[in-house]
């Protein structure tokens, strides 16, 4: 495994938002709201909308908040807690 370095935080400042955002999605699973859809069928046919299924797969992309609380615990689990690479942050400086 590589080590590398990598921001501590995301931020449209350091570029990762335009990065990241829109790049990660989940299936969210919806009900069919074709009219007069009964689970897959409508009028004794199957449904075009969802393919007889009566639910269908949404893709919704990631929020940005989550992206980042994603990320944060990352960095929390990889960051080096001692030793000759162990980092603070630059706020800490300050």
């Amino acid at each position: 495994m590589k080590t590398i370095l990598m921001p501590d935080e995301l931020t449209a400042e350091n570029g990762a938002k335009a990065l990241f955002i829109g790049e990660f999605h989940e299936n969210v699973i919806m009900r069919c709201d074709h009219e007069g859809c009964e689970d897959g069928i409508v009028d004794e046919q199957v449904c075009e909308s969802c393919d007889g299924a009566g639910d269908y797969a949404l893709r919704v992309p990631i929020g940005w908040d989550t992206i980042k609380e994603i990320y944060k615990k990352a960095v929390e689990h990889y960051q080096p807690k001692s030793g000759k690479y162990a980092m603070q942050s630059l706020r800490e400086k300050v």
